[in-house]
Parts: structure tokens; sequence; C-alpha cells
């Protein structure tokens, strides 16, 4: 008698276990549903702009990034998120910048560029002025070559912040322009070795 009633409480904790796990499989999804993690990778900085020309010259030929994307947009499409008129032409654009450095070669972010043209609407990208103010963005770049492109950004007569300076660490040059869509675009370029002496 004894032995049954042992077998008996064996028999219950593991049928209480069964139990226990069944709710638990139960349940799983729906607690792993509800604790999903939230992910996000910025893929771009796009800006839209009125002079899409001004724009591709500054990232293209001063820069030296590549265009990988260019396709006209369908107007009427893009009119749920943008204010145009159906006679726009609206041109979806992409650079991407890469580089070889001591280490290898090295791959950047990528900007982009909506440009409109609209007889309906005659505006222009917002130019120069821009010192940091609420909303504004800026976009550094690792460069090779600041002082080739220094001279370049002159001779296109675009707002330099500062021109090329050691910066505060001692392990770079920079300087800063404004793009021609007012954008505050720091530059800079690491020293292969040993900084030079000032």
């Amino acid at each position: 008698m004894r032995t049954l009633f042992v077998c008996s409480l064996d028999l219950m904790r593991t049928c209480r276990s069964s139990i226990l796990m069944l709710l638990l499989a139960w349940t799983m999804p729906l607690a792993a549903e509800e604790e999903a993690a939230t992910s996000s990778i910025l893929l771009r900085a796009v800006t839209v702009t009125y002079d899409l020309e001004k724009s591709v010259h500054f990232y293209r030929d001063i820069l030296g990034q590549e265009v990988v994307t260019w396709e006209e947009l369908d107007p009427e499409r893009s009119s749920a998120w943008l204010d145009i008129s159906p006679e726009a032409r609206v041109t979806f654009v992409v650079l991407a910048g890469s580089g070889e450095y001591p280490g290898g070669v090295v791959t950047g972010g990528r900007i982009g560029f909506v440009g409109i043209e609209d007889p309906a609407y005659q505006r222009e990208s917002r130019l120069g002025g821009g010192r940091g103010k609420d909303g504004d963005m800026i976009l550094p770049h690792r460069v090779s070559n600041l002082d080739t492109i220094y001279e370049k950004i002159q001779a296109a007569e675009l707002e330099v912040l500062f021109p090329p300076r050691v910066t505060g660490t001692g392990l770079s040059r920079n300087m800063m322009v404004i793009d021609p869509n007012g954008h505050i675009v720091e530059l800079f370029e690491l020293f292969p070795g040993r900084p030079p002496e000032e």
C-alpha cells in the first residue's frame, strides 16, 4: 500500500509538471510576440532640393562620390509626400563614397536627393547662412586629399565656415563648408602616421 501511495505522488508530480510545461508552451509564442525588439538602421540621409545639378556637382565632382541610383519618380505618387504639382519632374539620386585608407578600403554611408523641377512652384534650395541652427543637419565625411577638395570648394564659391586645420585631438585635419542645400558638411582627413608639427 505504501508503494502504491509513493507511485501516486510521483504520478501527480509528473502530471503537474506536464501541465505546467503545456501551459508555458501555450503562452510562450504570445510572450515572444509581445516582447519582440524594435530595430532600425539608417540607410541614407536624403535632402529635397530644387537645384539637383548643384547638389550632384558638390558630392560627385568635388567630394568624389559615385552616383549609384538615378531614377525618375512618378509625380502623382510623389505628391502624397511632396508639395508638388502634377507637372513636376521628380528625380531620386543616391551617391555613395568609399576610399583607400591605411588598413584597406573603407565604404561610408550614402546621401540621397529628391530633385524637384516644378513649373507651378518656383523655389530655391536654402543657401548659406547656416551656423548650426535648431533642426540643421551636419554631414561628416572622412576624405583624402583635403587640400585638393578645399581648392575645388573655393573654385565653386561655396561658403566655407573654416578652412582646413588640425583638430583638437591632433589626429586629423578638418574643415566645414555649407553644401548647396544649406547643410553643414564637415570634411576630415586622418593623418596617416604622426600629425605634422604646426
